[in-house]
């Protein structure tokens, strides 16, 4: 569910992007990436790595050219990212713990997702989403596959 849930606001943060590019005047192509199922561990551990790219280098170059061109819906969109990426990637950690630990029957059984900005939070929504303020009411539940 983890997995889906991430897939589900990664789709947000992806067309909010699009949407950022479009406004600007920019054809987007239609991107199919290719990918592999690896086990759980390795999966998670491509997670973590990936997750800590965006974190560490990809946003926040991204973030410096947006402010540096003036582009605010830019900046809204990859801001709503890189917070939803932090909170990913601590999901990811968590989850190979407990797969270490042999303790994943202690996973949240649902996740919420702002469908505004794709941030993430497990087992209930809140009121409003600590990033865009989008009312919990209005939040995707994810509780299977």
């Amino acid at each position: 569910m983890l997995f889906k849930a991430a897939f589900t606001a990664e789709n947000i943060l992806a067309n909010n992007h699009k949407a950022v590019l479009q406004e600007s005047g920019v054809t987007v192509p239609l991107i199919k990436p290719a990918f592999t199922v690896n086990t759980t561990k390795e999966n998670l551990q491509d997670a973590i790595e990936g997750e800590t790219y965006e974190l560490t280098t990809m946003y926040p170059e991204f973030l410096t050219a947006a402010n540096t061109a003036g582009i605010q819906l830019a900046m809204i969109s990859l801001n709503y990212a890189y917070k939803t990426e932090k909170k990913h990637k601590v999901f990811y950690e968590t989850a190979l713990t407990a797969l270490y630990k042999n303790t994943v029957n202690s996973f949240p059984s649902a996740f919420y997702v702002c469908p505004a900005c794709g941030n993430t939070y497990e087992l209930d929504a809140p009121a409003r989403c600590g990033i865009s303020m989008t009312s919990g009411d209005q939040f995707i539940k994810i509780t299977s596959l």
